[in-house]
């Protein structure tokens, strides 16, 4: 059997050789940190109109001078995520025609490899994609028919060869939004799922290597949004936005929950809230000390407002200065100062929780990403890919800045 995101690949190396004349105009989804100062961009293109490839993915690589070492092109893929393993191969995943989800490990040759498999009917998302150790690649995606969300999380091997499938297991609707790996390589979900009446409920799973759930939280009311996060000593970290309702009397309130897991699972140690603005979307990091860092994002106003939650007790101190709308976020474990990439800025928070502004610069006008990898002659820092007007979208890196034409 064909596989049908190989047969795209195969028409993008065609179209590469001079057989489309499309315009395309594109968006980075995915920025990936590689050794020795490189980066991959991953950036999604939409058709003008006069092919009949309506859209597609592009993957540019970049030496350590922000020179184009080569692109690649993915027809009918829209990447929603990347990362890169052990040997700087660049993964991405998203979905293929629409229909599909699609995993791939990009580049030429032996040891790349892709996947697609079918959704339940509506346009799949693949929000988070990572590799372990060993560069397994885990990915977790959802999918909207149009009465309910459907979920799923896939872990292949380096070779390409799937070896774990889960689903959400529900007949009523859920969104997972966001994975993590543990220290022992289990794959963990978090995200937002309804119940038999209608209420959505933030959650949390662990799974096995044989797809069992060994932990999980089932916690809030009415939630908007939930994230996951563990730490190097294999803590877990969750979130989630909801709306509380009477808090006082007639009055309901949107809060910002943050829950401080025990090691391997998700037993609460602490869990404390903030009170945020409506419908917020959510961001959650930790450092070396066991605090814990959340980005509230106000989708209506674009105000951005990060919370630091102290290690022992929970303790929130909150920050809002300006607005910013956060789209990434990043801790340097070993000083201490967190950054946010933004809509607007980049921006710094130190250990106490409070900004300190970096280089101001109007031209990002639409999403960023960020995402940082540290390990073996990896350059540290934040890498950042943004739109600017008058060019395909802006390149920074710790080690040098493109605008790529």
């Amino acid at each position: 059997m064909i596989n049908k995101a190989r047969l795209g690949a195969l028409i993008s190396t065609m179209m590469v050789s001079g057989l489309s004349f499309a315009a395309y105009t594109y968006t980075p989804v995915a920025i990936v940190g590689q050794a020795s100062g490189k980066a991959a961009v991953i950036a999604v293109g939409i058709s003008d109109g006069s092919d009949f490839i309506p859209y597609k993915t592009r993957v540019y690589k970049y030496n350590n001078a922000g020179s184009v070492l080569s692109t690649q092109d993915y027809n009918y893929v829209k990447a929603n995520s990347a990362t890169v393993d052990s040997a700087d191969k660049v993964i991405i995943a998203g979905s293929y025609n629409n229909t599909d989800y699609f995993v791939a490990k990009t580049g030429t040759g032996l040891g790349t490899w892709s996947h697609n498999w079918a959704g339940n009917g509506g346009v799949p998302v693949m929000p988070k994609v990572a590799c372990d150790s060993f560069d397994q690649v885990y990915a977790v995606g959802h999918s909207y028919n149009g009465t309910k969300y459907d979920s799923v999380g896939v872990r292949f091997l380096s070779t390409g060869t799937n070896n774990l499938s889960v689903t959400d297991g529900t007949s009523y609707s859920a969104k997972w939004t966001d994975m993590a790996i543990d220290t022992t390589r289990k794959l963990v979900v978090a995200g937002v799922e309804k119940d038999s009446s209608g209420i959505a409920h933030a959650v949390g799973y662990k799974f096995d290597g044989s797809g069992s759930v060994t932990s999980s939280v089932n916690t809030g009311s009415v939630v908007y949004d939930a994230r996951v996060s563990i730490d190097d000593n294999n803590r877990y970290y969750f979130a989630y936005s909801m709306t509380y309702i009477d808090r006082t009397p007639g009055v309901d309130e949107e809060d910002l929950v943050v829950r401080k897991c025990s090691v391997g699972g998700f037993g609460a140690t602490w869990t404390n809230y903030v009170v945020t603005s409506t419908n917020p979307r959510i961001f959650l990091a930790w450092d070396d000390y066991g605090n814990a860092l959340a980005g509230s994002d106000n989708l209506s106003s674009g105000q951005t407002t990060m919370h630091f939650f102290d290690s022992s007790t929970g303790s929130p101190t909150s920050d809002s200065p300006g607005s910013y709308d956060a789209v990434g976020l990043y801790v340097d474990p070993g000083n201490g100062r967190w950054f946010a990439a933004t809509r607007w800025d980049l921006l710094a928070i130190n250990s106490s929780g409070y900004f300190t502004p970096s280089v101001y610069d109007t031209t990002r006008v639409a999403k960023c990403s960020s995402y940082i990898r540290t390990g073996t002659d990896v350059i540290d820092g934040l890498y950042v890919a943004s739109t600017v007007t008058g060019y395909k979208f802006l390149v920074e890196t710790p080690a040098w800045t493109i605008y790529q034409s």
